[in-house]
């Protein structure tokens, strides 16, 4: 409990959930983290243990006493950013690869799978979701994306809607056969026909369980086009993104428990295996 107390005088993060999550005594941390199915998971031991690397792969972000200042310091080098997208050259999506763990993804943009010119999913999602998971293709993570626009060229229709997803998450499936990484396709729209979803998708988002990129163009952004938006990235190491972070998951997460209720055998709701 001693450093306990000392890492939270440290860090404002730490301090924050200790105070409002009290520790909770267990026998045995490993046995604890590999037992349970967890959303956000922050492991802090007195020193580097052997089981760090397999609780990584299943989502925890893992620390010892001794590197878990410099680990954070990585993190936030890594992962806090901003691009201004009024500038005329874009870095490209390899400035998005990831160092952190993840078990959930969560991507909302109502045109990221319309695939035709000037917006197509193998120079923008693919590259951006490979980026993420470039280091970490091994690691088993659900993928949720959020949106509800498949063409731009007025070819959708209520009869189609359901067909057409499940061509794009063939797509994702064929480009991601080598991940450990399984898609589902969500419609983002259904809370805009029923007063019972009261959820606005309005920004698009890619939340993951440590880290939330935004884009207020949205994520198809090659070819490169002069605007007046960004693309900011930060983590929860920023107390602000730790509290917006949870709120964004629990609205979300809301949103997919409701979708998996509704009848998904004739209109487009979900293709895939729908998971919160």
């Amino acid at each position: 409990m001693e450093d306990l107390e000392k890492i939270k005088q440290e860090n404002e993060i730490i301090a924050f959930k200790a105070d409002y999550f009290v520790p909770i005594s267990v026998e045995s941390i490993k046995n604890s983290v590999f037992e349970s199915n967890f959303e956000q998971e922050l492991v802090f031991m007195n020193k580097e243990e052997d089981w760090f690397d397999e609780a990584e792969k299943k989502g925890a972000l893992c620390f010892s006493f001794d590197n878990y200042k410099n680990k954070i310091k990585q993190i936030i080098q890594h992962h806090h950013f901003e691009i201004d997208l009024s500038e005329k050259n874009f870095p490209g999506w390899s400035i998005l690869s990831s160092v952190l763990p993840m078990n959930s993804v969560i991507l909302n943009d109502g045109y990221i799978l319309v695939d035709s010119d000037g917006q197509q999913i193998k120079d923008n999602l693919i590259p951006l979701l490979k980026g993420i998971f470039e280091h970490k293709r091994n690691n088993l993570c659900q993928v949720n994306i959020l949106t509800h626009k498949l063409f731009n060229n007025g070819l959708d229709s209520t009869e189609n809607l359901k067909s057409d997803a499940e061509k794009k998450l063939s797509i994702l499936n064929r480009a991601f056969g080598n991940y450990s990484v399984k898609f589902c396709i969500i419609n983002n729209a259904i809370h805009l026909s029923s007063k019972k979803y009261t959820f606005d998708f309005h920004d698009r988002q890619l939340c993951s369980n440590f880290h939330i990129i935004e884009s207020g163009k949205g994520f198809n952004l090659i070819p490169h086009k002069v605007s007046n938006s960004q693309v900011i990235s930060t983590t929860i190491f920023n107390l602000y993104t730790y509290k917006r972070l949870k709120n964004l998951r629990k609205i979300y997460q809301a949103y997919l428990g409701q979708m998996m209720k509704r009848d998904n055998s004739v209109t487009f709701d979900y293709v895939g295996k729908i998971s919160n």
